[in-house]
């Protein structure tokens, strides 16, 4: 499977800081802030929600290309992936997963979504120009400039199909990352 940008013209939202990247991703509760994993390292922030199931091989691989870790998990060889192959490293990835990657020296921001789409990633442009991005609904929820007005379309799919496609969300303005799809800001 090929992976594919989702939106062929990408426009910058502003600044993006690795600061404003863990803060943006994670959802308002404690509880999955948990489950995500953060971690800078390599020049790069990463916030991911999700399992890698190759991460052993492709650590393995990725160490005799001189890769370094400081730990034992498969956050850290995503970001270790991106500095070796970009965005190529989509297609060595097996598992289900959503993140968000902030490259800091080429600024960058690098989302990304399993190919069968286990693991949503919804994106919203706000108010103030900024892009907001969360693994789950509720997480862009608790951002105050986020309009939470129900997208009528979105409730007829549901009713219609028994599920919202890929590009929308029950609210407007709310976007899903489709399955198999990146979108790199720069």
């Amino acid at each position: 499977m090929r992976w594919s940008i989702a939106d062929q013209t990408v426009p910058a939202y502003g600044p993006i800081t690795a600061s404003a990247l863990a803060i943006a991703a994670f959802p308002s509760s404690t509880s999955k802030v948990r489950r995500n994993r953060c971690i800078r390292s390599m020049g790069a922030v990463i916030v991911f929600n999700g399992e890698i199931y190759n991460f052993q091989e492709l650590r393995r691989e990725l160490a005799d290309l001189g890769a370094t870790f400081r730990t034992e998990g498969d956050t850290e060889v995503i970001l270790a992936a991106w500095q070796h192959w970009g965005p190529d490293c989509l297609q060595r990835l097996n598992g289900m997963f959503a993140f968000a990657l902030y490259d800091i020296d080429k600024r960058q921001l690098f989302l990304a979504r399993d190919r069968l789409g286990v693991k949503p990633l919804f994106m919203a442009h706000l108010s103030d120009g900024s892009l907001a991005f969360a693994s789950e609904l509720k997480g862009l929820l608790a951002h105050p400039l986020l309009r939470r007005e129900v997208d009528p379309q979105a409730i007829e799919d549901y009713m219609t199909w028994g599920y919202v496609p890929d590009h929308r969300s029950f609210l407007k303005g709310v976007a899903k990352l489709p399955a198999g799809h990146f979108c790199l800001i720069e």
